[in-house]
This record gives C-alpha cells, structure tokens and sequence, in this order.
C-alpha cells in the first residue's frame, strides 16, 4: 500500500483549517460589502428601503464588524503550525502568504480608520492602496486554495 506523501497528509488537516479562515475572512467582507452598499446604494433601491450611512458610521462599522473578523482570521491562521515546514514547502509557502496578506488587509483598514478620524487624506490614500493589494494578495491564495481543493492537494 502507497504512503501518503507528507503534503498529502499535511493537506487534508490543513485544507479545513484554512476553509474556516476563510470563511471568517469571508464574514469581514459581507461586513464591509454591507458598509458600501448603505454608503453608496443602488440607483432606485431595487424595490427595497435601503438604510443609508454617514461616513462617520461607516467607520464605526469597520471599526466593530470588520476589523474583528480580519483579526480573528488573521490569528487563526497564525495559529496554524507545521511540524515539519522543511517537508510541506508549497504550502508553508502559501500559508505564510495567507498570513501576511490577512495581516495587510486588517491593517490597511484600521489605517483608513485613523486617517479618517485624523482627515489625513495622504494616509488614506495610502491606505486604500494597501487595501487593494492585500485584497489581491489573497484572491490569488483563495484561487490556489481551491484549485488545489478541486485537484485533492496541491502540487509538490
């Protein structure tokens, strides 16, 4: 009988842990997809009443529902630990990504909170910027995640 290779057997705990961090990643983005949606709704509303909100709310939103779920995200994936990093190199690879990028995107919005708050429009510019590529930065790992879900394990 084959042995499962040590990425194989890495994988298979690995691939649920990191379908919660991205559900909770996922949590941030309906958050924030709620935000846009009450700050910028749709021409004629859909049929619907939409609740409209200042900018001030809106930064309080990010503040006390997005910025927790990144965070919680952010230390579930930090919490994720290789016995043996040297023996599952492409997915410590990617993990260490996920981190970084996890890490990027919740500080990207707080710093868009303390720009805002201090109406410093160079740092939230910047801030938007970082915004972009961090959210970049883990569509490209969410699209390796499930490519390598669809094929059962990444490649080697």
């Amino acid at each position: 009988m084959c042995q499962p290779s040590p990425l194989q057997q890495a994988w298979d705990a690995y691939s649920k842990a990191a379908q919660s961090i991205l559900d909770e990643y996922d949590l941030a983005q309906n958050e924030m997809a709620k935000v846009d949606i009450a700050l910028n709704p749709p021409i004629g509303g859909g049929g619907q009443k939409l609740d409209s909100m200042t900018p001030d709310g809106a930064i309080n939103s990010l503040e006390q529902r997005v910025v927790p779920h990144l965070s919680a995200a952010a230390a579930k994936a930090a919490a994720i630990q290789f016995p043996h990093r040297d023996h599952v190199p492409v997915l410590v690879a990617h993990h260490d990504e996920l981190i970084a990028a996890l890490k990027e995107k919740r500080d990207a919005y707080l710093a868009i909170v303390d720009a805002y708050k201090h109406k410093d429009s160079g740092r939230f510019g910047a801030a938007t910027r970082s915004l972009g590529e961090a959210g970049d930065k883990l569509a490209r790992y969410r699209e390796w995640f499930y490519d390598a879900m669809d094929n059962g394990g990444p490649s080697e």
